[in-house]
């Protein structure tokens, strides 16, 4: 896989910046320059140790890890492909968090994005 093409936005990442440039005022140039930056960060890190468990930290979130297992040929296809192990640790705060919108009790989320980022929206695109 040619590098350029990997860090070609498909049509949900071009959507997600999309919204991130317009909740934020921040051009979409810098928006997928931070994104490609993660990317190839976590790509370096791989590329060192591919025997170890390397971890990208998703913020509020948890973390994530992948560790190079094996290349193979797939008997069906012909093709060579990558199998890799894949770890996942969600921070104790948004289980939590999914456990109350489970419950439908969304109030404090709601408050949270109508003040943080709709109100923000609004005046970023009374600006423009």
């Amino acid at each position: 896989m040619k590098v350029d093409s990997f860090f070609t936005p498909d049509a949900d990442t071009k959507q997600l910046i999309k919204e991130m440039s317009s909740l934020f005022g921040i051009k979409s140039d810098i928006i997928t320059d931070f994104l490609n930056y993660l990317t190839f960060v976590w790509l370096l890190q791989l590329a060192q140790n591919p025997d170890k468990v390397q971890t990208l930290t998703l913020p509020y979130i948890g973390k994530l890890g992948v560790k190079f297992n094996k290349d193979f040929i797939n008997q069906e296809t012909g093709k060579m492909e990558t199998e890799v192990d894949v770890f996942v640790a969600l921070n104790d705060s948004f289980k939590r968090m999914i456990s109350d919108i489970k419950d439908r009790d969304i109030s404090e989320l709601t408050t949270f994005l109508r003040t943080n980022y709709i109100e923000r929206l609004i005046e970023n695109s009374s600006q423009t």
